[in-house]
Parts: C-alpha cells; structure tokens; sequence
C-alpha cells in the first residue's frame, strides 16, 4: 500500500485528482500553471490513469511525476492514443 511521506505528496495527488476539471481550462496569462488539455477527448485518459495507479499500487511520488508528464504530454499532442 501506498504511504503518504513527509513531502505531503498524497495531498498533492488527491488535490490533483479532485481538481482534474482545472486542466482543460486554458490558464490565464501570468499564471503559474503552463499546461493545459487542448484537446477535451483526452480528458478521460486521466481517469484511466488514476485506476491504473489505485490498482498497481505505486507510490505517490511516482503517480505525481507521471501525471506532470501526462499533463506536458496532453498539452503538447492534440490526441493522446490509448
């Protein structure tokens, strides 16, 4: 089972979760947040991705680190393939 650390890295992993519906707005110009999903169809990629990590079980460091990727990866490509 997955441990919280003391970086806090599971609050930052259920924020993100309960928060996904932020990445498909565009940010506002002097914004701290860069990306966004360009494309509203892979929004539900993300979904996928957070029962892939609950049922893997990995840690939440690794979970983060992945949905950044995902993130600059969704912002970059207009379709993200399966």
């Amino acid at each position: 089972m997955a441990q919280n650390d003391i970086y806090d890295n599971e609050g930052r992993y259920l924020r993100f979760k309960a928060n996904t519906a932020e990445i498909l707005v565009k940010p506002a110009p002097g914004s701290k947040r860069r990306y966004y999903c360009r494309n509203t169809a892979n929004y539900g990629r993300f979904e996928q991705l957070f029962l892939a990590f609950e049922a893997k079980d990995i840690s939440f460091v690794r979970r983060n680190r992945l949905l950044g990727t995902f993130r600059l990866i969704c912002h970059a490509k207009v379709t993200c393939v399966a």
